[in-house]
């Protein structure tokens, strides 16, 4: 008799893993399911091997238009010592400046030009034409988060006012006056107290409407001029634990909460409830967890956060955003995400600028690849079977390993490079039995269409 695997998912760590569908892995690690069939991830490469002076702890990009209607961009990175621009040749100091590393970036026309604002805690906000960085002039505030409304820039995030979001006048990030005669061509503030100690953290533009995270609430303010802004409590759960992590996905926005994975719709902001990635939240380091940043690009969400007992993030969790399946990578410190065009860049050790997704290796280190099935008993726990041998298509080199409650039994697979039927003998006992397929010394391989498990009832 045969027992199938018709294909392979990603995580579920929702239940006990006896609980769990075989076609799911409890364990996962580097490897890409995402057409059904199991294959080793790609890996990522270094873009910009020069590192930046001092590391980076945000990535930008600068976007202007040339004389024919092309959009260029141009790669800036932050950190506490200034902000630096890839020139394609080295790294160019454009503003030294003491301040935060984390840094909130923005795209605006002004006057007719592109120009980027920056803004963080420290530094305030600036702005920068392609050439010159400095200070906007005439804010009301030190401002540490930016987003663009309609034709208005805001602007919150102020320590001595942690509960106060304001507005520019229309089209002019340096006028932020009020008007008693004319408010609705005037800039502005609104106050979102809460008297729970919480401040405002981020702002985002999402759906029309202005969301104000702060760390315990979530306001939304309502209106495309000042006349008609209203500001509703959204109901749900706390803020995000890093700013950094608020990436707008389409029909939903989400954000690393205290308890895990949350998404905001339109009306309510809750935990993802599927619990499939449970193990990745629960090793989460909490001192360090503000240091979390996401990223979408093609279809995914990347999440890339700090393990226990480290303070830089040191693993990636991948959620297909139309599958809905997650996986895991380790081996991979994102310090901040950049989607650009095709690439998802990011900002790993060293201050160096790789490309997620590139490449067989880990930036030149062999990576390790595994996937492990659940415990599977065929519904008759209380039976023993004797499995014979298990037989799949595949390609390249891997290594099954077929545990049982009796022992376990290992096999190399050479497949070559052609994809072929392949079959490992096994000949092992037991009532219950799983499987774990990993590389083998960097080793890539690819098992398409699932496999099957020769096996009888009794010894």
């Amino acid at each position: 008799m045969f027992f199938g695997i018709d294909r392979f998912m990603g995580l579920n760590q929702s239940a006990d893993e006896h609980r769990v569908g075989v076609r799911y892995a409890p364990e996962a690690r580097n490897v890409d399911v995402s057409d059904g069939s199991l294959t080793v991830s790609k890996g990522y490469e270094a873009l910009i091997p020069e590192g930046v002076p001092g590391g980076i702890g945000s990535l930008g990009a600068y976007f202007r238009r040339d004389a024919n209607g092309g959009l260029n961009a141009r790669v800036l990175a932050a950190n506490a010592k200034g902000f630096y621009e890839w020139t394609g040749t080295q790294w160019a100091a454009r503003y030294l400046s003491d301040g935060s590393p984390r840094v909130c970036f923005l795209n605006v026309q002004y006057e007719g030009e592109d120009m980027l604002l920056a803004a963080d805690a420290e530094r305030g906000a600036l702005i920068w034409d392609g050439a010159a960085m400095g200070p906007i002039p005439n804010l009301p505030a030190r401002f540490s988060q930016l987003t663009l409304h309609y034709e208005r820039i805001w602007g919150s995030g102020v320590g001595a006012e942690p509960d106060n979001v304001y507005w520019s006048r229309a089209f002019d990030p340096s006028n932020w006056a009020g008007d008693p005669e004319n408010p609705d061509g005037a800039g502005g503030v609104v106050s979102l107290p809460t008297y729970n100690g919480g401040r405002v953290i981020a702002l985002r533009t999402l759906y029309g409407d202005v969301l104000a995270f702060k760390d315990d609430d979530l306001y939304r303010i309502v209106g495309t001029y000042p006349g008609n802004y209203e500001v509703a409590r959204v109901h749900g759960i706390a803020g995000p634990i890093a700013p950094a992590t608020i990436v707008d996905a389409g029909d939903r926005c989400y954000f690393l909460g205290r308890d895990g994975l949350c998404a905001y719709d339109g009306v309510s902001a809750r935990l993802v409830g599927d619990r499939r990635a449970a193990a990745f939240f629960r090793g989460i380091d909490p001192a360090s967890a503000v240091n979390a940043c996401a990223a979408r690009h093609r279809g995914k969400l990347y999440l890339a956060a700090p393990s226990t007992g480290s303070d830089h993030n040191d693993r990636v969790l991948e959620l297909d955003l139309q599958g809905g399946g997650y996986m895991e990578r380790d081996g991979i410190r994102a310090d901040a995400f950049l989607p650009l065009g095709e690439d998802l860049l990011f900002a790993g050790e060293g201050g160096r600028i790789c490309r997620y997704g590139h490449g067989d290796t880990l930036g030149g280190e062999p990576q390790h690849a595994w996937w492990r099935t659940p415990w599977m008993d065929l519904s008759r726990p209380g039976v023993e079977k004797y499995v014979s041998a298990v037989s799949t298509f595949a390609s390249g080199t891997f290594r099954l390993l077929f545990e049982t409650d009796e022992g376990e039994q290992a096999r190399v697979i050479e497949a070559g490079e052609t994809e072929r039927p392949v079959r490992a003998r096994i000949g092992r006992h037991g009532r219950r039995f799983r499987m774990t397929i990993s590389n083998v010394g960097g080793s890539r391989f690819r098992i398409r269409g699932g496999l099957d498990i020769e096996l009888e009832e009794g010894s």
